[in-house]
């Protein structure tokens, strides 16, 4: 937190400078949200300094026990008011207890899903996918993980909306989004 207020307004003042003052800040893009730790950066920055969240999920368990923090910060920051960026959790990031014998995209899946349902998140990025994670050459994927990510990229619509969706079975998630015109 030391000195991301002051960095923040450099920032934006040398972008402002450079005529280039309607520029969009996303931030503060922290390692991770438990513990409030968004809130706690913002809440030391002027209002209207950022325009979108980004923020990690290391060490959160956002497959599992780290749903409350998701949903907390949906409740601090609504979608509609203030953008969401997940902006990293590669596949391969297993900061919690996973079942072996799942495979191993599936804490992708999950997170996602979670991310994308309780906290509402508008973008979620996996940096992965540069590096390994699609064949640089053939342009496909080189393992599995890919169809996680996959799922959602491919099927989710510019324009596309998540709509109310649930199932009384605790072991389905469900993600549903409609294509409005």
């Amino acid at each position: 937190k030391a000195g991301y207020p002051q960095a923040l307004a450099a920032v934006r003042s040398d972008f402002a400078a450079a005529g280039l003052g309607s520029m969009k800040m996303i931030g503060p893009d922290t390692t991770a949200i438990g513990g409030d730790k968004v809130k706690n950066y913002l809440d030391n920055i002027p209002s209207g300094h950022i325009d979108a969240i980004a923020h990690h999920l290391y060490h959160d368990s956002p497959g599992s026990t780290g749903i409350a923090d998701l949903s907390r910060l949906q409740s601090q920051y609504p979608n509609w008011v203030m953008p969401k960026f997940m902006t990293e959790l590669n596949p391969h990031d297993t900061y919690e207890d996973w079942d072996p014998a799942q495979p191993g995209w599936m804490q992708l899946a999950v997170t996602m899903h979670n991310v994308f349902t309780h906290e509402r998140a508008n973008t979620y990025m996996v940096w992965s996918s540069m590096f390994g994670f699609i064949d640089r050459f053939t342009g496909k994927p080189n393992n599995a993980d890919d169809y996680a990510l996959g799922h959602f990229s491919r099927f989710v619509n510019a324009n596309n909306w998540r709509v109310a969706a649930s199932s009384n079975d605790p072991d389905i998630a469900v993600t549903h989004y409609r294509h409005y015109y």
